[in-house]
């Protein structure tokens, strides 16, 4: 991975982490605390899967794995392949 490459992905990551901290936990919950089915889906375009997998590992992502311990985690696939 480029120096640049590395560079647009903790631009990206830290985009994503300061969007995810405006999220109330209680957002969707009613006055009894039960979650009322919302569903947030999250894609990243060009993130590799493997790689914030791997950060969430280490720790260098707290908030995203706290978000996939609250949630799910899954890679999604390429609609067009690279050429």
């Amino acid at each position: 991975m480029s120096s640049y490459q590395l560079a647009m992905f903790f631009a990206t990551v830290s985009i994503l982490l300061c969007a995810s901290l405006m999220v109330d936990e209680s957002v969707g919950a009613d006055s009894d605390g039960k979650q009322e089915g919302r569903i947030i889906i999250v894609g990243m375009d060009g993130m590799d899967p493997v790689l914030l997998q791997r950060f969430m590992d280490i720790g260098a992502l707290p908030h995203f794995k706290r978000l996939t311990e609250m949630g799910d985690f899954k890679s999604l696939a390429t609609a067009m392949p690279p050429q």
